[in-house]
């Protein structure tokens, strides 16, 4: 049999809805809310700390402005004026040069410790062969 078609809304359905709506008042609510608590701030720390946009904007500014001096400051002591390439080349070739002769020292080293085997291999134990077993008739 089958079951009556029926044009009930879940409740979780009515649930989700009415906390939609709900979040929706508070929202409606904030920007009051925000205007009481800046008036607030402003009588309690008696404008101390209040800090418009624009001097916010200046403090970005000369921080900005310090910190692109730094950079260049650091730029100059990294990168050294009188850097010659010759001499760097020069190394790397000697310095190459070593690491090769050091692993063909290696590399022989290895051989002559072990000239009959110099990879190590393994091997599949032999096989024996299969014995026939004959019966014996008068059993």
């Amino acid at each position: 049999m089958t079951q009556p078609k029926t044009n009930r809304i879940p409740a979780p359905l009515y649930a989700a809805a009415g906390a939609g709506e709900l979040a929706l008042q508070q929202l409606r609510k904030l920007p009051t809310v925000v205007s009481d608590l800046g008036t607030k701030v402003v009588a309690d720390l008696g404008g101390k700390a209040v800090v418009t946009g624009f001097e916010l904007r200046q403090k970005a500014t000369e921080t900005l402005k310090t910190a692109n001096l730094t950079a260049a400051g650091l730029r100059e002591k990294a990168v050294p004026t009188d850097l010659d390439l010759d001499k760097l080349r020069e190394a790397a070739t000697r310095n190459a040069a070593a690491v090769l002769s050091a692993a063909e020292a290696a590399q022989e080293r290895a051989l002559v410790r072990r000239p009959e085997r110099p990879f190590r291999t393994r091997t599949a134990p032999r096989r024996q062969p299969v014995r026939h077993i004959r019966r014996d008739p008068g059993l």
